[in-house]
């Protein structure tokens, strides 16, 4: 048996094979009362609507009924169109003990139909699934959008509202192996377009048993979180590790959290949670949005883990978030940077801020030129760069050269492997993707298969530190440059710019490629010919680069996935096309008779 955590479940293949199903059923039967989920409508405890073992499971078993009364459940996608809440957890499990395949999508009442539905219409199609499982609300654009697939007539749409709980007699319990797919997680698409991750039963129960593992997790602690369940950090830090250790799982929309983030340390102090997290913007949010005088009235002394990844996690966020909340009384030694993806089913490595070498100082110049050199953080060259940890169990992580395939080393930059009981066995109906991306093999040792994560890296000390998107790097006469360092660099050196909405990015000209730099603001009009000089400068005196143009623009016009992430190729193409909401631009080299910057 492999080695185990408390509260993990997870079996190698020489045991009969335990599911989280296994564990609510267990949990229900053993403990039918004890709370299972909190959920906060608005973000307040006050209001919170709570939701027992016994009641999941009950729900979940009415859910399934519904799905198998179908036909269309068994081993098939169920599309999940629900807002977050109680319900949505419990149509989630209700796929699983369905033995169907969820696939959480972002509901079209929680954003414009406009941004969203070419997506959505992606998904759909896709998948090829004949169900949807939604709410009285969302009723009619679900069906808007059913409508508009080529298979409409054979769509079946299951309205929670009018699914009885007596439904749940009916439930057929169906076996289930650690091959057998759990949902399709759609991945983010910042650099291409969405595709169905298959998540298997086992993967979920690896990848909990590790982030269980190298959190050092124990049973019965509470959680918060705020993510939203429709994407792999959410669902799987957020609701099923909670869950699958047997604690109280609050959540909360996000919505509510963007509106007041002070919402999300409250629900930390009320519950003690000892478990949290986000992306590196909300911890710039919290430092942003929460005043002073509202610090009294938080207690974050419960928290041993405070996690950060999804995105690239910035020194300055950290020490800045660190010194606001240590008089709410955060341990700094509770501050977890990690890293992930859809494809690993989410976690991948971590480490706690006090824990190794946390962070590197290297030479800017010679990593332009792809090689690593360390400095002392009050180098005049120094650039900081976070560790996202050692690898968790289940997780075997190596840095490879993406030409040659091969395995490179320590302090070396390179392509960021994974193989394991964590990583996906496919994408959705793309064997061609699989084969390129999941089932990769080094060459001369032929060891594999392994994932191929498409972001860069290298390990030093046995910790990853990730640099960035292979697909983004922008080379700049003959230097490589990661959109993440550019933007940070201005994002810290110039005021007035919103932290998460920089894009950096190459377009092709005659003399090669060359630097485009957009960034949302909310500055006045007054204020643009001054900025747009002074991020100019930043990247001249950091980097000795010149962009070849600086655009300042809405807030919101910078575009991102509906996880968070900026999409770098989607930017070019909207500036490339005009599309921008554009408040002012600066070019190198303007156009006739035009000054060379302008207001729109």
């Amino acid at each position: 048996m492999a080695t185990q955590c408390p509260g993990t479940t997870y079996k190698t293949e020489d045991d009969a094979f335990v599911s989280i199903i296994d564990g609510i059923r267990k949990k229900a039967l053993s403990h039918p009362d004890s709370p299972a989920l909190s959920f906060l409508p608005d973000g307040k405890a006050e209001n919170a609507e709570l939701c027992s073992y016994s009641r999941l499971d009950m729900r979940a078993r009415a859910i399934a009924a519904a799905i198998q009364a179908t036909g269309q459940g068994d081993g098939r996608p169920v599309l999940l169109m629900l807002p977050p809440g109680l319900e949505f957890i419990a149509a989630f499990f209700g796929c699983l003990y369905a033995r169907a395949i969820a696939v959480p999508m972002t509901p079209p009442g929680l954003a414009r139909m406009a941004r969203t539905f070419n997506r959505l219409a992606r998904i759909v199609e896709d998948s090829d699934s004949r169900v949807f499982i939604t709410s009285a609300r969302l009723r009619k654009a679900v069906e808007e959008l059913a409508e508009r697939v080529h298979f409409a007539d054979s769509i079946r749409i299951i309205c929670l509202d009018e699914t009885d709980d007596a439904l749940s007699r009916s439930w057929q319990e169906l076996p289930l192996t650690a091959h057998t797919p759990g949902w399709l997680q759609y991945t983010s698409g910042s650099t291409s377009s969405p595709k169905g991750v298959i998540i298997t039963h086992g993967n979920i129960m690896a990848n909990l048993d590790s982030i269980a593992g190298h959190m050092r997790l124990r049973e019965n602690i509470p959680t918060v979180s705020w993510l939203p369940p429709f994407h792999d950090m959410g669902l799987v830090g957020g609701i099923l590790t909670p869950l699958h250790l047997g604690c109280l799982c609050v959540t909360m929309p996000p919505m509510a959290f963007l509106r007041q983030p002070l919402c999300w340390l409250r629900a930390v102090t009320h519950y003690r949670a000892q478990l949290t997290g986000g992306p590196n913007f909300a911890y710039d949010l919290c430092c942003d949005r929460i005043p002073e005088d509202r610090l009294r009235e938080l207690d974050l002394s419960s928290l041993s883990v405070c996690y950060c990844g999804s995105e690239p996690i910035r020194l300055k966020t950290i020490r800045r978030f660190l010194e606001r909340f240590s008089s709410a009384g955060l341990d700094p030694a509770s501050f977890y940077p990690c890293y992930g993806l859809a494809e690993n089913t989410l976690f991948t490595t971590g480490c706690w801020k006090n824990d190794g070498d946390f962070a590197v100082f290297l030479d800017k110049q010679e990593y332009a030129a792809g090689r690593i050199r360390f400095l002392q953080e009050q180098h005049a060259d120094a650039m900081p760069l976070l560790s996202c940890g050692t690898a968790g169990r289940n997780n075997d992580v190596r840095i490879v050269d993406p030409q040659t395939c091969r395995e490179v080393e320590e302090k070396e930059l390179g392509e960021i492997w994974i193989r394991g009981t964590c990583v996906s066995p496919g994408y959705w109906e793309q064997p061609e993707a699989t084969k390129t991306v999941l089932h990769a093999v080094l060459a001369g040792s032929g060891e594999g298969p392994f994932l191929r994560t498409g972001d860069m890296g290298f390990m030093s000390g046995g910790h990853l530190f990730v640099s960035g998107r292979c697909k983004e790097m922008i080379i700049l006469n003959g230097r490589n440059f990661f959109p993440q360092d550019l933007e940070e660099c201005v994002l810290q050196n110039v005021p007035g710019l919103e932290q998460n909405g920089a894009a950096a990015f190459g377009i092709d000209s005659d003399a090669g490629e060359r630097l485009v730099m957009v960034f949302e603001t909310r500055l006045p009009a007054t204020a643009h010919e001054a900025t747009l000089a002074a991020i100019r400068r930043s990247l001249s005196e950091e980097f000795d680069i010149s962009p070849c143009a600086v655009v300042l623009c809405k807030r919101h016009g910078v575009p991102k996935t509906t996880s968070g992430k900026i999409q770098q190729s989607l930017c070019r193409h909207l500036y490339l096309h005009g599309e921008l909401p554009v408040l002012a631009e600066w070019r190198e080299e303007p156009r006739a008779g035009a000054p060379a910057w302008t207001r729109p």
